[in-house]
């Protein structure tokens, strides 16, 4: 793709009508056109599809949308097919559409008022979960280097025979690691 496209080319031209584009292609528009999460064909024909289709899963947009979706047979249909996920998430943040689009177990369905607040309270736990893994990790990064008082078994550290800094990473690269 070079780097002269457009905003329009993306929605007009026949080229991108049976392509579906990947993150990089549109962020090399957005930055083109300074148009952030414009909708492209393909994503009003899942957002269309979805509002016709309440409860569709991955294997039903893959048999109505064969030319963006390929869907292979898996134990867990939300790994099966991330674009499709992806391509929700980027319309779900599109000032283009107003209706909430709610995941639940590899099926999708524009929700009413009380599935979309239920969903939002989801997300929002997620969030938090999320941040407080980002914060343990944080945490572990900044007490790296520092001496210790007690080991891990509440011991004196002069008592112990533990080292007396906290190592917080492994002690080697990521070439050594491929050995």
């Amino acid at each position: 793709m070079n780097n002269d496209l457009t905003h329009e080319d993306a929605t007009t031209n026949s080229r991108f009508k049976s392509k579906r584009l990947d993150k990089k292609q549109i962020a090399l528009i957005w930055k083109k056109t300074e148009t952030k999460f414009f909708m492209l064909g393909y994503h009003w024909e899942l957002y269309h599809l979805i509002e016709k289709n309440p409860n569709i899963s991955v294997k039903q947009i893959c048999e109505a949308m064969p030319k963006y979706y390929h869907y292979k047979e898996s134990q867990y249909n939300y790994t099966n097919v991330p674009s499709i996920y992806e391509d929700i998430d980027y319309i779900m943040q599109s000032p283009q559409t107003h209706k909430i689009i709610i995941k639940d177990e590899g099926t999708f369905r524009l929700g009413t008022e009380d599935e979309c607040i239920e969903y939002a309270a989801k997300l929002y736990l997620q969030g938090k979960i999320a941040m407080a893994k980002y914060g343990a990790v944080k945490n572990r990064i900044s007490e790296d280097g520092q001496m210790r008082l007690f080991d891990q078994y509440l011991k004196n550290i002069e008592e112990s025979s533990g080292n007396p800094f906290i190592e917080a990473f492994v002690k080697y690269g990521k070439e050594e690691k491929k050995e």
